[in-house]
């Protein structure tokens, strides 16, 4: 990244700690019964109730989460000295969750993956990128790949797509698309994969909801996006640049210019054909794609003529230098693989 351009942005700061630290209830549900924490319920914006202490049994805490799942509570707290401790139990216990959920198939997977994926946005934007998280960022983007591997994403979608949060199912189907791009060029290797597949994971991570919302509504028009939507590429990837051991400057790459377009009129930088890799240009049209596909639900499911629609629409709009590359890459994986 120029000097320039780093310096035309600086990184937003981390907010400070607070005492309370949001926990997705699933992830509760899931990793809880390993250790033995206080959880919370926020009553308002400063009033936190406690309705499981540490003290009590596995059995109880377990009844307590489900019950609060079943009103529909999505999120519950921790202290936030528990939610650090509760990510580094995360990382040591992931693997062996994860093998254990291969055999009841993808939808208990995947799920399991969408929910890691929850606890690390969740950590990333409350400051919290040390070791444990890092760890744990690299085990989810292992885990992602070889899911990757061994799934088709695409054929697959609707036993898991109710099990996945929206961001992790787009993370999850772009990497998927961009990595069978990626296998059409001869330095397509796994180590290519994860870089693809960590950018897809991280590359929106600061943005909330009512973020996703405006960008659709606004038809990701740059001349009516928030600031915050129009500067999270380089934010995202100016907290992480000094993380090199964990981050490679190709998956920087990615994150800093997923939303650039061939034309110049993306963002953050409006940076034209001739500055962007074959890799970016892969992962960009392969974001690109399943905007197009799915509404913010992600529950629809895929149809062919839609498909068939976008795969003509990216033909027309990513014609020039690298892009075309990307695109001819695409257009020769769709006839052969995936086709409904």
């Amino acid at each position: 990244m120029s000097d320039e351009i780093q310096k035309s942005i600086a990184p937003e700061a981390p907010p400070e700690r607070a005492q309370y630290t949001k926990i997705n209830i699933k992830a509760l549900e899931l990793y809880a019964s390993d250790f033995q924490i206080d959880i919370f319920l926020r009553l308002s914006q400063q009033k936190f109730v406690k309705v499981c202490k540490r003290e009590d049994s596995q059995a109880y805490s377990k009844s307590i989460i489900e019950k609060y799942k079943a009103k529909g509570i999505i999120d519950m707290y921790l202290e936030t000295e528990d939610y650090v401790s509760f990510v580094s139990s995360i990382r040591q216990i992931l693997t062996s969750k994860i093998r254990s959920a291969e055999a009841a198939g993808p939808a208990q997977q995947l799920g399991q993956l969408s929910v890691v994926h929850d606890v690390i946005k969740v950590s990333f934007n409350e400051g919290y990128i040390n070791a444990d998280t890092i760890a744990l960022a690299k085990e989810l983007t292992s885990e992602t790949a070889n899911s990757i591997a061994k799934i088709d994403i695409f054929e697959k979608y609707a036993e898991f797509k109710a099990n996945c949060s929206g961001e992790y199912l787009h993370a999850l189907l772009s990497s998927y698309l961009a990595c069978a791009m990626a296998e059409e060029f001869s330095w397509c290797n796994s180590e290519v994969k994860q870089k693809i597949v960590l950018g897809a994971l991280l590359c929106d991570v600061t943005l909330s909801p009512e973020d996703f919302k405006e960008m659709r509504e606004k038809k990701n028009n740059i001349t009516e996006l928030s600031k915050k939507i129009l500067d999270h590429p380089l934010n995202i990837a100016l907290r992480l640049q000094n993380e090199r051991d964990f981050i490679s400057k190709e998956t920087l790459a990615i994150i800093r210019e997923h939303h650039e377009r061939p034309n110049g009129k993306g963002y953050p930088h409006g940076v034209n054909y001739g500055s962007v890799t074959v890799l970016t240009a892969i992962y960009i049209i392969a974001n690109y794609f399943i905007e197009q596909m799915f509404d913010q639900s992600y529950q629809e499911d895929f149809k062919q003529e839609k498909m068939d629609r976008i795969v003509e629409l990216i033909k027309e709009k990513f014609y020039s230098g690298n892009y075309r590359k990307a695109s001819d890459a695409l257009e020769k994986i769709y006839h052969s693989r995936f086709k409904i």
